[in-house]
């Protein structure tokens, strides 16, 4: 279960008035902009950020990106929260932006038709008041 909310786009690169930004100079296989856009989560007690990260990436057609010059532990500067570079096309960031940023993303049980159990990528409004690390 995770907060998210956006952090301002990495040192020497050209931001966007929306929060997204590229490497000037930078282009893809296919020669347009890698956009990215730098968000920060907050774990809830106990939790583990891989499969609501994951399921988002899914949804929206992202990947993430490593923040340049930072080891894995320093992504965590402390136990609750995590810093990391979504990357994709613009569309599907600004997507990702209006659906997650400011609310509770987690996955949760449910049932299928025929009784299985499975999980989903669930997103709530915010709950500003139970969020201990948000900034």
């Amino acid at each position: 279960m995770i907060h998210i909310r956006i952090l301002p786009p990495l040192p020497g690169h050209e931001a966007a008035p929306d929060g997204l930004f590229h490497e000037p100079g930078s282009t893809n296989f296919l020669g347009e902009h890698e956009w990215y856009l730098h968000v920060g989560f907050d774990l809830e007690p106990g939790e583990d950020s891989q499969y609501p990260l994951e399921d988002v990436l899914d949804k929206y057609l992202l990947s993430v990106e490593p923040l340049v010059g930072q080891s894995d532990e320093s992504a965590m500067p402390d136990e609750g929260s995590l810093s990391v570079v979504l990357a994709g096309q613009p569309d599907d960031l600004r997507r990702c932006m209006a659906d997650i940023v400011g609310k509770r993303v987690y996955n949760e049980d449910f049932t299928l038709a025929d009784g299985r159990q499975a999980v989903r990528l669930a997103i709530a409004p915010d709950c500003l008041g139970s969020w201990p690390n948000r900034a």
